[in-house]
């Protein structure tokens, strides 16, 4: 009898350990959940979007240039993850354009959604100026303020743009500032994708790299895992 009882303690307290070592795992990998730089731009997925590596585009309204457009959230970044807080207005998915014109820039075109499903456009401007929007609806008739293309930068970053109308003859470039941001645009003649507007980054939930990673694993032309 006490043979069965020491033996029935020892299989309770295995049992009790299995089950703490499975929680404290389950807790590690919660932890090593965060934002970290986006190897690929994929359809369907959800990223915070980075201007300048340091703000992010919210889906709050702000003002810039006295005219109403969308909102900049500051972010830390170490390495290649964003170790500041990121909240639900930050968080946009991307799309597939499917039906859009083709562009005269020869870039994929995507339509972008905050998390309340609201399409992000622009709209009319002054001033140099082309303030950001939500639209719940799709307006047809009006492509030019709904799709968007990522043109990638020598350095692997994004140059984000608006795939606008008149042929594309007036390129419209995301730019982010401390307070807002912001599309300001150019004429082709004179637009130099590779450095116009902000140097974009996306930063997608996977496994925290941990520090001292080093390095920026942004994908160049080229590399087996570029996917744009």
């Amino acid at each position: 009898m006490n043979v069965f009882k020491k033996g029935l303690a020892l299989l309770c307290t295995a049992a009790l350990l299995v089950s703490l070592f499975a929680g404290l795992s389950l807790v590690s990998a919660e932890e090593s959940q965060a934002y970290v730089l986006a190897q690929s731009i994929e359809v369907g997925k959800t990223y915070v979007i980075v201007a300048d590596g340091q703000y992010a585009l919210n889906n709050k309204s702000a003002q810039y240039n006295n005219q109403s457009t969308l909102g900049s959230t500051a972010v830390t970044i170490s390495d290649t993850k964003i170790t500041s807080a990121v909240t639900s207005d930050m968080l946009w998915t991307v799309k597939a354009a499917e039906g859009a014109p083709t562009p005269k820039f020869d870039e994929t075109q995507y339509f972008i959604f905050d998390q309340e499903n609201k399409y992000l456009t622009r709209t009319s401007g002054s001033s140099g100026t082309a303030p950001l929007a939500l639209n719940a609806n799709f307006d047809s008739s009006k492509w030019q303020y709904f799709t968007f293309s990522f043109h990638t930068r020598p350095d692997g970053s994004y140059t984000l743009f608006f795939n606008t109308s008149r042929d594309n003859d007036y390129p419209f470039s995301l730019t982010g500032y401390s307070e807002a941001f912001n599309a300001p645009g150019v004429a082709q003649s004179s637009w130099t994708p590779d450095t116009y507007g902000s140097s974009i980054k996306l930063y997608a939930l996977g496994t925290d790299p941990g520090p001292g990673t080093g390095g920026d694993p942004t994908p160049q032309p080229g590399d087996s895992d570029y996917d744009v």
